[in-house]
Formats: C-alpha cells, sequence, structure tokens
C-alpha cells in the first residue's frame, strides 16, 4: 500500500499525530489481569477465598463486556459469545445494569460512560452476595490501580517509531480520555476530574517515560471519556495547528478514536486502526484509512 501521506516542509506545516495511549502504545488489556489478581487477594482479607475468587471473576466480566460494547463487537471473541449458551443476552443485561448504575454517579460535568472500576466492584461484590462499604469499595479499585501501573508495558517498536516520526517532521501527541476514577459522595459516586486526572497521570507516567522527551505532550480527556467528539475538540485546543495543518488519529477503537474524531473537526484529515488484540476482523474496514497491528507499522504503512 503506498503511503496515505510523507511529510516534508515542502508540502506543507507538520500534521500532529494523535497517538492513542491505553491498548495503542500501552498494553493495557495485558496488565489488566495484574490488577484482577490484586483485587482478588485485597478480597480475600474480606471474605473466604471461593468468594474472593468469584469477585474477581465477576469485576473482570464488568472490564471485558465494557471492553466489547466499546468496540460495538468488535471484539474478537463477540461471535463466541452470540452462541454460548445464551452468554451474550447476560452480557447486554450487564452492559445495561452498569450503564443505569454509572448513571446514578453525581459530577458537575460530563460523567463517566463506561469505564469506573469502583462501580464495578460494587456490583462484583454485590453479586458475590457481599456487602461492601463505599470507603472498601475504593481501598480495593486502589490496590486494582497500584498493581496494574507496573504491569503496563510500552509495545515493541513504539519508541523507535515516535523516535522516527519526529525525524521526518511530525509533531506527535499523546491523547488518553479519563479512568474514570469515583470517590465516595454523599449518598454515592461523585466524579472529580482533577483527582481523576492526577491519578491517571500516576498511574501512566513510568510506563511513557522511555518517550516522553520524543513526544509534544499528553492530552488527558477528564472529564471527557472518549464518547463523542467533545474530547477531541479537547484535544485540538492542546495540540495546536498551524494553518493549513492536519491532525492524524491513531488508536485501536474505529468509532472513539477515529469516527468522533473526525465529527469533532474537519482537520482530523486521516484515521489510522492500530488493533494489537485482533479485535477486529480481517481485511478493511469502513471508517479507516489504514490499518495496522503495532504503532511500529506507521512508517510502512501510512508515511
Amino acid at each position: 500500500m503506498p503511503p496515505l501521506h510523507r511529510h516534508s516542509s515542502k508540502n506543507g506545516p507538520a500534521p500532529v499525530v494523535w497517538l492513542d495511549v491505553d491498548d495503542t502504545v500501552l498494553d493495557f488489556t495485558g496488565a489488566h489481569p495484574s490488577g484482577v489478581r490484586a483485587v482478588e487477594r485485597w478480597a480475600g482479607r474480606h471474605m473466604d477465598p471461593l468468594k474472593a475468587k468469584k469477585l474477581a471473576e465477576l469485576f473482570d466480566r464488568c472490564f471485558r463486556v465494557s471492553l466489547r460494547h466499546w468496540h460495538k463487537g468488535g471484539d474478537g471473541t463477540h461471535a463466541t459469545l452470540q452462541t454460548n449458551g445464551g452468554k451474550a443476552s447476560d452480557d447486554s443485561a450487564l452492559a445495561d445494569r452498569l450503564t443505569r448504575r454509572l448513571e446514578r454517579v453525581t459530577a458537575d460535568g460530563p460523567r463517566p460512560v463506561r469505564w469506573a472500576r469502583e462501580v464495578w466492584l460494587e456490583i462484583a461484590a454485590e453479586d458475590s452476595g457481599v456487602k461492601l462499604p463505599r470507603e472498601e469499595v475504593t481501598q480495593g479499585t486502589a490496590e486494582y490501580w497500584k498493581a496494574l501501573a507496573p504491569a503496563q508495558k510500552l509495545y515493541p517498536g513504539v519508541a523507535e517509531t515516535v523516535g522516527e516520526l519526529r525525524v521526518r517532521g511530525y509533531r506527535t501527541y499523546l491523547v488518553s480520555s479519563s479512568d474514570c476514577r469515583l470517590i465516595p459522595g454523599q449518598g454515592g459516586w461523585r466524579y472529580e476530574p482533577g483527582p481523576a486526572m492526577e491519578w491517571k497521570r500516576a498511574r501512566m507516567k513510568d510506563a511513557l517515560r522511555p518517550i516522553a522527551g520524543l513526544v509534544e505532550g499528553l492530552v488527558l480527556g477528564d472529564p471527557y471519556e472518549k464518547s463523542g467528539p467533545e474530547f477531541f475538540r479537547h484535544a485540538l485546543e492542546q495540540t495546536p495547528l498551524a494553518p493549513g495543518g492536519f491532525v492524524i488519529t491513531v488508536g485501536d477503537s474505529l468509532e472513539s478514536d477515529i469516527k468522533y474524531a473526525r465529527e469533532a473537526d474537519e482537520r482530523v484529515r486521516f484515521g489510522v486502526l492500530c488493533d494489537p488484540h485482533g479485535r477486529y476482523p480481517a481485511g478493511p474496514l469502513p471508517g479507516a484509512d489504514a490499518r495496522i497491528d503495532q504503532v511500529s507499522g506507521l512508517l510502512q504503512h501510512f508515511f
């Protein structure tokens, strides 16, 4: 496939490249099991081992269902689930339940729509037959993030690719939406974007250190998830374009990294799907100008 764009100073201002972080630059899904094991260890201090194991499995199921919903069926396991003894309908019911629970979260602005681990753990505890105070749920989710952070790894070739993009004249920014960390509020959960952003910066800081000097910056979306164009309008404010400049967006979701980015502004010109976990079917995909398995494929397929 010929390059869709090759930059030089003769053909206009340097384009901006938005690189999604989780499951594009960092292997978040690969690190998630470390967090689940930490939840099980934490739960074992509050209940018998069998209940702790069940709670951790239910917590993980909330993650998997949310992930499939996020990718709109792009997860590679989706077809199997549809014929797995009614599991697909069970997952749909859980997705609806998560949505209803998240609608109760209080916030002064946008609320989380999918990723709040506190809600997942609360539901997992209820379904395990255990009632946990919100303060203890907060402790359990803190253990999850504490274990997950050191387990995150850059995908192979990320640092080399980002460095080469810089040499070729591209301005690369890392972009990532909210982790949706919650705190106990009056009668329920509350989302505060300030603390949530600081917690997210802290959990990614060490993992991103090898490329910190190679990118122009890190844009976090609190108070936005990538559930609409608002996140990307915010990103445009943080990644200023020169007159005539444009954006290339790269991420692991057709909808939340490419479709919504294009809806945000016509200056988002190209979209690249990065699918390291094989969640999407093989072959061309509507909406993506190119697809790669790893960020390292950018130089071959796009630039």
